[in-house]
């Protein structure tokens, strides 16, 4: 099996040179979600300009903002991108100039709401649950518990990925998610149950649910999830917390 490197944003400047049979980019710049966000400045679009010229495959994780207010349909991979906010904007273009500079050796995976045991603190939705857990015995939601979203444990996107790093997937588009339209308080009570106390607020419409279709992702993978599997996962990232908190 051909040797694994991690390299952080700062030695992308001495990969001149070096060849890669595939480069995963796991990161993100911090101003990604501005408005005033310029592509030339991306820690990642500089990689994909010193890759341009190699012969390596390249994996990017983008994400389920692309596609905007999703509605209650399951989303395909080919399903059309209207993003609402700038992260989704700026990730589209990402996606883009990916494609111009790499064409078909560029593979896409878009991500749905990835989470584990975040240190209290991170603004991710499922930090935001820990956070107000950790400090306030509560998690608050500004949208009805009842919004259903899909969820999968960071774990099994790690597997995932790693699996499609070593098939080598051709798609230009694949989705990274459990494929499960779960009800936000359902994950919310799981982490709560898994933390040992505390309760959940939740006020305002139902809003932006979403759903992947990963269908051509499991045939690829052969790894599936199911809501059991997502509920475990948020319950374990509760004792996690708890034990964190001692």
């Amino acid at each position: 099996m051909p040797e694994a490197v991690p390299l952080s944003h700062r030695a992308i400047p001495a990969l001149d040179g070096r060849q890669f049979d595939l480069v995963i980019h796991a990161g993100r710049s911090p101003g990604i979600g501005r408005t005033d966000w310029l592509l030339a400045d991306d820690a990642e679009h500089l990689l994909l300009r010193r890759l341009a010229g190699s012969s390596c495959r390249y994996l990017m994780l983008s994400s389920r903002a692309v596609y905007g207010q999703a509605g209650n349909d399951a989303l395909t991979p080919g399903h059309a991108t209207a993003p609402a906010s700038a992260y989704g904007c700026n990730k589209l273009r990402l996606e883009q100039a990916g494609r111009d500079l790499l064409g078909e050796r560029l593979c896409i995976l878009r991500l749905s709401n990835v989470f584990g045991c975040e240190w209290p603190g991170r603004t991710t939705f499922f930090g935001t649950m820990l956070t107000g857990l950790a400090e306030r015995d509560e998690i608050r939601f500004d949208m009805a518990g009842s919004t259903r979203r899909d969820f999968v444990p960071v774990a099994t996107a790690a597997r995932i990925i790693a699996r499609l790093a070593k098939l080598g997937a051709e798609d230009p588009v694949l989705h990274v998610g459990a494929g499960v339209a779960l009800p936000c308080a359902a994950l919310a009570e799981a982490v709560i149950a898994g933390f040992g106390r505390g309760r959940l607020v939740a006020t305002g419409p139902q809003r932006d649910g979403f759903v992947f279709d990963v269908g051509r992702t499991v045939a690829l993978t052969g790894i599936a999830s199911d809501e059991a599997g997502v509920l475990g996962a948020a319950s374990a990232a509760g004792r996690q917390l708890a034990q964190l908190r001692r």
